[in-house]
């Protein structure tokens, strides 16, 4: 019977400390340590350089993230040089000498080699990009097969956009400039692109304001962290930031940075002068065309006077028998 009594209180005092371990482990979360960060070069508001720091709409939640757990918590450095170069980030974060990227897309080569962290608490909104009188022509996107569009090169877009687009044989701009010199001169119809990047890199050149963006966007690109998949404690660091980027108040906090990016570029770049190949549709046709234009109307409708008259004069000689 002794022996009976001191098992039970032996399981009564273990089952307890079971319990506490359990709640010891359900509780612990990533802390301590350091954790650098990269992210794609020059794609505002997502992530960019400017002559001497890095942005990235993440950066906010993510500094206050690994301050309340005490990470260190910096861009990487090569050398002491910040990397601007896609390539040598990827590289640098596939071998784990740097830990955390900034702005990955899920099925998509080059990312292949990162590990995403879920869920992907934003999007990159693409939207087809005209002027306003290209912009009554386009109710769908079956009406872009016969139309001329164009892409920006230093735009990113994900492996399944890339697939979804190329029937429409896009022209592929170096450069936004480029890409909106055709645009306005005609060359080609439309841009598939950013919303966010094109009002930015728009406003850089003063034509934002002449654009038009389709009212829903053709293609939403999850933007995702990523992370080196043979970064240590890796296990723990994802769990963590599951549940921190779960949270309304991260996707708040990058909602309104990406709002702020936007509008404060678009202020800042208010009084820039439009190039000379955005001239034409900003002053609208000169005098001498206008003329042409009216001169034209005039010859068609006479043409047409002249077409109803020659009916006319067939209809009578039929109803007089010649």
């Amino acid at each position: 019977m002794n022996k009976i009594f001191y098992l039970l209180m032996l399981l009564l005092a273990i089952c307890p400390l079971k319990a506490d371990s359990q709640s010891l482990a359900l509780r612990y979360v990533y802390s301590g340590g350091s954790i650098s960060y990269l992210g794609l070069p020059d794609y505002p508001p997502f992530s960019y350089y400017d002559e001497k720091n890095y942005h990235s709409v993440f950066l906010k939640p993510l500094y206050d993230f690994t301050n309340k757990r005490h990470i260190e918590f910096g861009l990487f450095l090569d050398n002491k040089r910040t990397i601007k170069n896609l390539k040598e980030e990827l590289l640098f974060t596939d071998t784990c000498q740097n830990q955390l990227f900034i702005g990955a897309y899920a099925e998509t080569k080059m990312f292949n080699k990162l590990r995403l962290l879920y869920p992907a608490v934003i999007s990159n909104p693409l939207h087809i990009i005209t002027l306003p009188d290209t912009n009554a022509k386009i109710s769908s996107t079956a009406d872009l097969q016969n139309l001329k569009g164009a892409a920006i090169k230093t735009e990113y877009f994900s492996d399944f956009v890339m697939r979804k687009i190329e029937p429409l044989k896009l022209y592929y701009a170096e450069t936004p400039y480029d890409a909106y010199e055709r645009l306005f001169t005609g060359d080609v119809d439309y841009i598939i692109g950013g919303l966010y990047y094109n009002k930015i890199e728009a406003s850089k050149l003063g034509i934002e304001q002449y654009l038009s963006y389709s009212k829903k966007p053709v293609f939403t690109i999850p933007v995702f962290l990523a992370v080196c998949p043979k970064m240590p404690r890796l296990r723990e660091f994802e769990k963590t930031m599951k549940a921190e980027m779960s949270k309304p108040e991260f996707l708040e906090s990058i909602k309104s940075s990406i709002l702020k990016t936007v509008n404060d570029e678009l202020e800042k770049n208010v009084g820039i002068v439009p190039p000379s190949f955005a001239q034409k549709v900003i002053e609208g046709p000169s005098q001498e065309e206008l003329k042409a234009i009216e001169e034209e109307k005039l010859k068609k409708e006479q043409q047409l006077e002249e077409k109803k008259l020659e009916e006319a004069q067939k209809l009578d000689n039929i109803l007089k028998g010649m």
